[in-house]
């Protein structure tokens, strides 16, 4: 390794090196100038830099003496893949021609691969009216805005009238489940065998 080689990655004040990375046959090595001490730096009491440094360097050291991989689909040429073997059903499935292309688990001979989806895939864009026009062209395509805070949109309407119509349903089950009122008639009982003397009217 030569000075020409290596790569200043931070700086301090005056223009000393702070981080340097030298290339090596294993991977890079780090130099940093200072330690992480009250008495020669802030990395100590400003410890957000120094923590992700620290944990950059390990996951890179990591890598770099793992046999086992993860890789993006669609960042690996088709025709490296061609002698992988696949590890999981799944991934026998797919055409060896469409292996970089699609997520799965293989065996490239030097270590494992997993393949996993571009995270870009699960992110939702908003389609501007632009785009919309280009992508519907002459199709009649109605586009409704609505603000979700605002009260007067189509959905608040419909919700609103929703509401109105089942408290008027609960209100007239309510109604019909009231218990009929019972007239009660009362007789005057007569004794068996005799006949009811009718009053005389003066």
């Amino acid at each position: 390794m030569s000075a020409a080689e290596a790569s200043v990655l931070a700086q301090i004040e005056g223009g000393a090196p702070l981080l340097i990375r030298m290339p090596s046959d294993a991977g890079s090595v780090y130099f940093c100038s200072t330690r992480p001490m009250a008495e020669d730096s802030n990395l100590i009491s400003q410890g957000v830099v120094f923590y992700v440094a620290l944990q950059r360097a390990l996951a890179a050291g990591a890598a770099g003496l793992s046999s086992e991989r993860a890789r993006i689909c669609g960042t690996i040429p088709s025709q490296d893949a061609a002698h992988w073997q696949p590890l999981d059903q799944d991934s026998r499935e797919i055409p060896p021609s469409r292996r970089t292309l699609n997520g799965g688990l293989y065996d490239t001979g030097d270590g494992l691969v997993a393949l996993n989806r571009p995270l870009s895939e699960d992110r939702v864009d908003v389609v501007g009216e632009a785009d919309l026009a280009k992508i519907f062209g002459d199709l009649d395509v109605r586009q409704i805005q609505d603000d979700p805070v605002s009260q007067a949109g189509l959905a608040s309407e419909i919700w609103r009238a929703c509401l109105v119509m089942m408290i008027l349903a609960l209100l007239a089950e309510a109604l019909l489940c009231l218990p009929e009122r019972s007239v009660t008639v009362a007789q005057a009982s007569v004794p068996a065998g005799t006949t009811p003397r009718p009053h005389a009217q003066h």
